[in-house]
C-alpha cells in the first residue's frame, strides 16, 4: 500500500511539473552561451521566445531580462500587459503586436537592448516570464523597478530561461 501512495504521489508530482509555465527560444538554448546575433555585436535584435502551460487564471504576461552579473541592476528589456493569449514573440528589432507595452531598459531607452556586458568578462542573463491575475495598466515606458512594484501580489507563475554570454577582445 505504501509503494502504491508513493507511485500515484509521484505522478501527481511529475503532472504539476508538466503544467508549469515554461519559457524557451528557438534562438538559444537555456544555461549556453547567448548567440552574437542577439548581443551588442551582431545586430542587437529580441530573440524569438515562445512559452507554454500559461496557467488558466492569468489574465497577462511580463517579461524582464536582467544580468545578474552586474553589481547593480541592469535591464536589458521590459515588457508587459502581454496578453494570456499570446506565447510567442517573435525575433525582432524592436516592433512588437500593439497591445504588448515596453518599459525602459538601463540605457533609459524603450525597448531590447543587446546583451553587452564588459570586454573579457562573463556575464549571466535572465529572462524572467511573470504569468500574472491582472492586467497591469501601466503607461508605456516605466522602468523595471516600476514594472516589479506593480506586479506584487499577482504573479501566478514564473519561467525563466538563462544564458551566458561574453565580449572577447580578439573577436572585435
Amino acid at each position: 500500500m505504501r509503494l502504491f501512495k508513493l507511485a500515484i504521489l509521484s505522478l501527481l508530482t511529475s503532472a504539476a511539473q508538466a503544467e508549469k509555465l515554461q519559457l524557451a527560444s528557438e534562438g538559444f538554448a537555456a544555461n549556453t552561451l547567448f548567440p552574437v546575433l542577439y548581443a551588442c555585436d551582431g545586430k542587437s535584435i529580441a530573440p524569438p521566445l515562445n512559452w507554454i502551460n500559461v496557467p488558466k487564471n492569468t489574465v497577462s504576461l511580463s517579461l524582464i531580462v536582467k544580468d545578474l552579473t552586474s553589481s547593480k541592476p541592469i535591464y536589458q528589456w521590459v515588457i508587459y500587459d502581454i496578453p494570456a493569449s499570446i506565447s510567442s514573440i517573435d525575433e525582432s528589432s524592436g516592433a512588437l503586436p500593439a497591445q504588448i507595452l515596453q518599459g525602459k531598459n538601463s540605457w533609459n531607452k524603450t525597448g531590447y537592448y543587446g546583451l553587452c556586458p564588459p570586454l573579457g568578462k562573463l556575464h549571466v542573463y535572465e529572462f524572467s516570464l511573470y504569468a500574472l491575475d491582472k492586467k497591469l495598466n501601466l503607461p508605456v515606458g516605466v522602468d523595471a523597478q516600476t514594472l516589479l512594484q506593480a506586479m506584487e501580489g499577482s504573479v501566478v507563475q514564473k519561467a525563466t530561461l538563462t544564458a551566458s554570454y561574453s565580449r572577447w577582445p580578439w573577436a572585435q
